[in-house]
């Protein structure tokens, strides 16, 4: 049992795989009755190091696994093996390190584990080493070495908690704390008189005596900022980002080559990481300097250029995201922060890269087309509330929803390691991972003002329309004000997935039919403009039914208890229900003869019941119903749906303006749709 477990964590030890390994041995643990002491601590330390890897789920939940797994064997004396014994210690081990990873800022608990792995390690005995180390393995200088690593890991914690304890102020979190101070203080000292301080070390060191009051501002900023200068020297010279380091200064300590394997394997704050996500996260607020900016922005750009495109060990997709939002509140404008955001994901995700280039060209093609056509769609609320305000900005609305294009699957950042595999296809588990995305992304842009603005289109474009189906479901469509613009993303998003070429193993396949289904499931209008629209309607056809002829806009108005005004204003707010379908079929006398609207509109010219007297019936009264508008609002069907004009053209035609146009087309086609279903009821 417990080597099955071991053969199944090993084959999958990796974030890329967590998911799957933490099935496999929840799948064990659902059936206690199986398994021995032995097998139940190496399924539950296995898991907990999965989880810690991938950091899945909660803090408190992978420590709950830790903690229970340690409690199996509480004392060394009732470890039945060296190995388990062993591995009891490396459960520790990467149980602090779980510390850093979910970004936990519990020093009383993180020094607890410390101490009772000490205690665990000292009440070994000679041979428990030689297992571990080697047959000349130095007990005592493996242990301190391998404390002092882990004493890293306390480091870390409080530095990226800024040494606040005021989440938990109890003596115990504060007396904590101030170990931890001790333990940064010593470790700082000790590197020093080695001859090179970690960046790691030297940041939290700086950072903490500025925060005591030690050191001013000024000289805070001057540290750091030699301290770049002297990082930025030493990457012209060698151009390398990726560092085989391990978190001490020199990477040949004389070490039993077992034990520096076990370190290579926990390698977390190597020089790499400890310029790219600790040094530059710290050192980017402090400057004010637009040059120094554009230098510390460039610093984060290299590192993204020279990462590797899929890796292994430990996830930190944490660390990349809090280092993008960092580098973006250095940058003042969209444009500056969209070559920075395109060079991570083409160095990190080149799937996704090419996809948000697509939807966005998509977006850009599509978008005319649709503002020609119904221009009241792309109305913003208190900025863009006119016909003529959509012509005027036209070019801004464009450049607005192809970056939101962009920027719609920013939240993948948080799933490298899953978007990037190839090899397999994924489970459904690891399909609900990528699927927090959106969620994700909302609150990566959250805070930043020239990024916010686009927050609706990150949240909502796996949103249906009517908000009954996709994610996240907290997010509502409806009450966006963007709500369009978020259905041309969502188009353009549906379009290239069923268009996608390169095979993204998290993709659901679809065809062309499947999407236009389900766009014809959805309504997009507000129940209440719905429900306003129908009683337009049903006004229109029960008062030409008492007067034998058309309705005038006043006789309307003085029907539904309005005044005219009130009533054109009415027309307008439910523009967006009155979308006659041209293709809607009227009448089907075989299977070879079938009749849309659309089939019915000619020419200006040749709409003169004397022309299609010897037509169906069905014909006849749909051109009967066009004849029957007033002028004006037949002119505008002919024009924009024979003619294919825009409303600007149609406006140059009458001689009115756009806006006038998308109402006379309102009105039209709620003239319409109020004769046709009259019509179609009496005939059906």
């Amino acid at each position: 049992q417990t080597f099955l477990l071991h053969i199944t964590f090993f084959l999958f030890e990796n974030n890329i795989d967590s998911l799957i390994t933490e099935d496999l041995i929840n799948s064990f643990l659902e059936h206690p009755e199986v398994l021995d002491m032995q097998s139940k601590f190496s399924a539950l330390m296995n898991l907990g190091i999965c989880r810690t890897m991938s950091c899945e789920g909660s803090f408190e939940e992978t420590q709950k696994i830790f903690e229970e797994a340690v409690s199996i064997f509480p004392t060394y004396e009732s470890t039945p093996s060296y190995d388990t014994r062993v591995h009891l210690a490396f459960c520790r081990v990467y149980q602090m390190l779980a510390f850093d990873l979910y970004g936990s800022d519990d020093y009383k608990d993180f020094v607890r584990v410390y101490n009772e792995t000490y205690r665990l390690l000292r009440t070994g005995d000679e041979k428990l080493y030689k297992k571990m180390w080697g047959e000349k393995s130095d007990a005592q200088f493996h242990i301190d070495y391998l404390m002092r690593f882990l004493r890293i890991y306390g480091i870390f914690m409080a530095g990226k908690a800024g040494f606040d304890s005021s989440r938990d102020e109890s003596p115990e979190n504060v007396q904590a704390l101030d170990t931890i101070i001790h333990w940064l203080t010593d470790e700082f000292e000790a590197e020093k008189k080695e001859g090179e301080v970690n960046l790691m070390v030297f940041t939290f060191y700086n950072k903490y005596r500025h925060f005591s009051g030690e050191i001013s501002d000024d000289e805070y900023f001057n540290l750091m900022n030699s301290k770049f200068e002297e990082q930025k020297a030493f990457l012209e010279r060698t151009r390398d980002y990726i560092f085989p380091e391990s978190s001490f200064p020199v990477d040949d300590d004389p070490v039993d080559p077992v034990f520096s394997r076990m370190l290579d394997k926990m390698k977390l704050f190597n020089r790499t990481f400890s310029y790219i996500y600790v040094f530059l996260m710290e050192f980017a607020p402090l400057s004010a300097d637009e040059n120094l900016n554009r230098e510390i922005i460039q610093e984060a750009a290299h590192f993204f250029e020279a990462s590797k495109y899929a890796e292994k060990g430990f996830k930190t997709d944490k660390f990349e995201i809090d280092l993008m939002r960092t580098i973006a509140q250095k940058m003042t404008s969209i444009n500056e922060f969209l070559i920075f955001f395109q060079t991570v994901f083409i160095h990190r995700q080149i799937s996704t890269s090419n996809h948000i280039g697509m939807v966005s060209s998509i977006v850009g093609v599509c978008f005319y087309r649709f503002v020609e056509k119904r221009p009241d769609l792309f109305f913003i609320p208190g900025k863009i509330e006119t016909v003529e305000d959509v012509e005027k900005y036209k070019t801004d609305m464009l450049h607005f929803v192809k970056v939101g294009a962009l920027l719609h699957d920013i939240g993948k950042l948080g799933n490298t390691a899953l978007i990037n595999l190839h090899f397999r296809k994924i489970t459904d588990r690891e399909y609900g991972r990528i699927k927090t995305h959106s969620s994700l992304g909302g609150e990566i842009v959250k805070g930043i003002p020239y990024l916010e603005i686009y927050r609706d289109f990150i949240l909502g474009h796996h949103k249906f329309w009517n908000d009954e189906k996709g994610y996240p479901e907290s997010f509502k469509v409806q009450k966006s004000a963007y709500k369009y613009y978020i259905g041309l993303i969502t188009l353009a998003d549906c379009i290239d997935s069923v268009t996608d070429a390169e095979g993204r193993n998290y993709a659901t396949k679809k065809k062309f039919d499947d999407i236009f289904d389900e766009l014809r499931e959805l309504d997009w209008v507000p129940r209440s403009v719905r429900q306003k629209s129908r009683e337009i309607e049903d006004t229109i056809v029960d008062l030409e039914a008492k007067l034998g002829r058309t309705a005038s806009d006043a006789e309307i108005a003085q029907a539904m208890n309005m005044t005219e005004a009130e009533y054109q204003t009415t027309v307008m707010k439910v523009s967006g229900t009155s979308v006659l379908s041209l293709n809607d079929v009227w009448y089907s006398g075989d299977d070879s003869e079938h009749i849309s609207i659309g089939d019915s509109i000619e020419a200006p010219t040749s709409l003169n019941p004397d022309v299609i007297v010897e037509r169906e019936e069905i014909r006849r009264v749909i051109i009967q119903a066009i004849n029957e508008l007033p002028k004006n609002e037949k002119m505008v069907i002919v024009l924009y749906y024979h003619e294919d004009l825009s409303f600007r053209e149609i406006g140059a035609v009458l001689n009115v303006s756009e806006s006038r146009v998308s109402q006379l087309h309102s009105k039209a086609n709620l003239r319409l749709r109020a004769k046709l279903t009259s019509v179609r009821k009496g005939i059906f």
